[in-house]
């Protein structure tokens, strides 16, 4: 019974890992690691103009299409919340932005770029 289990578990979690390397994935990480970024930024004060001169260069890799409008709208989107006074506060801030646009690429809510 435990060795059933054992197997079972093992399945899941490799097909849970192959699914995280599809390009698709890969591409939603890496829009995650933006939005970290961006809210770092943000929470540093930084001025929204000078914000987007950071994003001028998207790797190939990266297959989501019009992804200078999706971190264009990324940069507002930041710019609705509040700099935050405690660092405490600030990382939560920060984990909550790059899991918002992660999770919204995951979910499939913007379209691959076929190359």
């Amino acid at each position: 019974m435990k060795t059933t289990i054992l197997i079972l578990l093992l399945f899941m979690a490799s097909k849970e890992t192959s699914s995280m390397t599809s390009p698709y994935a890969r591409s939603c990480i890496y829009l995650g690691h933006i939005a970290e970024q961006v809210m770092v930024l943000r929470q540093a004060g930084v001025q929204q103009d000078k914000i987007i001169y950071s994003f001028l260069k998207y790797p190939s890799k990266l297959k989501i299409q019009d992804i200078e409008k999706i971190v264009s709208g990324m940069i507002d989107d930041a710019f609705k919340l509040e700099i935050k006074k405690l660092s405490v506060e600030k990382i939560n801030e920060i984990w909550k932005f790059d899991n918002k646009w992660f999770e919204m690429c995951m979910l499939r809510k913007f379209k691959m770029r076929v190359d």
